[in-house]
């Protein structure tokens, strides 16, 4: 064969060749056309109520289809460059070979159709990848179809489920607003000024109505001809005694009317004013003692001290002050204190949370705070561990800043008779440490002479701070001051609701622990010497636990190690406790007056 022969041989075969790839195109080109056909009708068929989105989904099929085409055409356009460089280089190669020997002919003769089928192959692979990729990109579209059709669906029904709810709601509410002027037009047939003394029923949360005591009013300021009521609720302390406007009253709910009471007071009532002796958690002092006296001597006595006693009562009934702001904290007050008049006139009242003075404006305070250089109780440090300080104050030296502490405690305590007398007593304040100061978490005060051995006067945890066991340190605190002494001390009775909780947990634990700790028989005064708590207290909270007995004539610990461990593990979480390694104190030296 001629070399002439071979290249026009070679020409026609690569006609040829393009002539295939031209009639596949076409092929190509139709069935993508039938298949968008058909995508266009079932689209027509699917998205027949929502004309507005079968245009937008038309159009953007079409640009992608566009963009297919434009792909397409490119692909072709590089097919074809490809094949003129392929004819430019064969074209060389057998100009080049023209001098080669036959043998290395027939080597090319032979390669150059195996080329060929190559291409042929892998531009079929690329035909079957092209359909194999649109097939599933259809499979894509219609799962996507499905899932908009899906989400169309369920957004369908939660928009008739709320206006359903909105409908039930609209209903329901008109017959809630009905009965509630229903009501209010009961109300305000039956309303009337209401007198000291009327029991009466009060809206308290949530429509809830609950029996309270009428015991003071006043015109209200929110409506002209309207008036608020201090009442008292049946079910609850006083602590939670409050004015409530006359519109949550139920007039129609009046039980009886009865004599204005001096007092709502559930346990014993405050001593009278003018003794010197704060009590524990607000309980009243004895008096003390005097010879027996007959006739009407006593008797005249025993009325003033009630008639006394029934003025203070009428006079602390009605809390003057709502709101104390102290420090970082801003606390509703729960009592009665009697704090001058012109302070009392404000709802809110703003105390330096380091000399506790009082004031009535924000700004009073702020200016105070620049020229205030205390940074801790006017006192002497007598224990630190970790971030707890305790201060150990005289009333005697700090007269001012101890009358200013009965003052802020007589908010928070309900029977706390207040003395401005503050000379016979020590006051410890407990703080916790920080960048800013020591802040007081609590105090407790004791008499520097007990002729009862009281070790604890008047006790009190600051409402931020409470239910954190600060309560339980200060008492702890107490018993190993009575350790140092040498003395088995007790808390002044009686004892209020709050207070005897509190003794009875820390009494429970120590005793708990001594009779863990401890092997062989223990008496009750051992246990008492011990843990420094007067035998009196040790047997009521054994009893109280039901671990004694009385028994010829004796009283007999009867416990069992399990019993020990199931009352101990309430206690296993109560951590904090007092280091008496960090006590750093002297017992005062009393000095007694000799009479001749």
């Amino acid at each position: 064969m001629d070399k002439e022969d071979e290249d026009v041989i070679m020409e026609e075969e690569i006609e040829e060749d393009e002539e295939v790839e031209d009639e596949e195109e076409e092929q190509e080109e139709e069935e993508e056309k039938e298949e968008e056909m058909v995508e266009d009708e079932e689209t027509e068929e699917t998205e027949e109520p929502e004309e507005v989105e079968e245009v937008e989904k038309v159009t953007e099929e079409e640009e992608e289809e566009e963009e297919e085409k434009v792909i397409e055409e490119e692909e072709e356009e590089e097919g074809k460059g490809e094949i003129e460089g392929l004819e430019e280089e064969i074209d060389e190669d057998l100009e080049e070979t023209a001098e080669k020997e036959e043998e290395e002919e027939e080597e090319i003769e032979v390669e150059k159709p195996i080329t060929i089928e190559t291409n042929k192959k892998e531009k079929k692979k690329d035909t079957t990848a092209k359909k194999n990729s649109i097939t599933t990109n259809q499979k894509y579209k219609d799962k996507d179809i499905e899932k908009e059709k899906d989400k169309k669906d369920k957004e369908k029904e939660q928009k008739e489920k709320k206006e359903k709810q909105d409908e039930n709601i609209r209903t329901n509410g008109n017959n809630n607003h009905t009965n509630t002027n229903n009501n209010n037009n009961n109300n305000n047939n039956n309303r009337r000024v209401l007198e000291n003394g009327t029991i009466i029923y009060c809206e308290w949360r949530e429509q809830q109505f609950i029996k309270c005591d009428i015991i003071e009013k006043r015109e209200s300021e929110l409506k002209n001809g309207t008036y608020d009521y201090y009442v008292h609720y049946h079910e609850f302390n006083r602590r939670l005694d409050e004015w409530v406007h006359e519109s949550r009253m139920d007039f129609s709910r009046i039980i009886e009317k009865k004599q204005p009471v001096n007092s709502i007071a559930t346990t014993s009532s405050s001593s009278a004013i003018g003794e010197n002796v704060s009590t524990t958690g607000g309980n009243k002092k004895q008096p003390p003692k005097r010879p027996s006296q007959k006739g009407s001597m006593v008797m005249d006595d025993d009325s003033k001290l009630s008639e006394l006693e029934k003025e203070h009562e009428e006079i602390t009934k009605v809390k003057n002050i709502n709101v104390i702001e102290m420090g970082r904290y801003e606390i509703d007050t729960w009592y009665f204190s009697p704090y001058p008049e012109e302070f009392t006139k404000t709802d809110k009242l703003y105390l330096c949370e380091f000399c506790l003075k009082y004031m009535k404006k924000k700004t009073s305070l702020k200016r105070h705070a620049l020229k205030c250089d205390l940074r801790h109780p006017p006192g002497n440090e007598i224990y630190r561990s970790g971030n707890i300080s305790m201060f150990e104050v005289d009333g005697k030296r700090n007269r001012i800043y101890c009358q200013n502490l009965g003052l802020l405690a007589k908010l928070f305590l309900d029977h706390k008779t207040l003395y401005y007398d503050v000379e016979p007593f020590l006051f410890y304040i407990m703080t916790e440490y920080d960048d800013r100061g020591c802040h007081m978490v609590g105090y407790f005060s004791k008499e520097k002479e007990s002729p009862d051995g009281n070790n604890l006067a008047c006790i009190l945890t600051l409402p931020p701070y409470q239910r954190k066991g600060f309560g339980k340190l200060l008492i702890s605190f107490s018993y190993e001051l009575s350790k140092k002494e040498g003395k088995v001390g007790t808390p002044e009775k009686p004892l209020s609701d709050l207070g005897l909780l509190s003794y009875r947990s820390y009494w429970t634990q120590v005793l708990l622990e001594i009779l863990k700790t401890h092997k062989g028989n223990l008496s009750i005064t051992d246990i008492s010497n011990m843990s420094a708590i007067r035998t009196e207290d040790v047997i009521s909270t054994l009893q109280s636990l039901n671990l004694i007995r009385y028994w010829k004539g004796q009283h007999v610990i009867h416990i069992t190690p399990k019993t020990l461990d199931d009352h101990l593990k309430i206690y296993a979480k109560q951590t904090s406790k007092i280091d008496p390694k960090c006590i750093h104190w002297v017992p005062p030296v009393v000095n007694v007056k000799k009479h001749r």
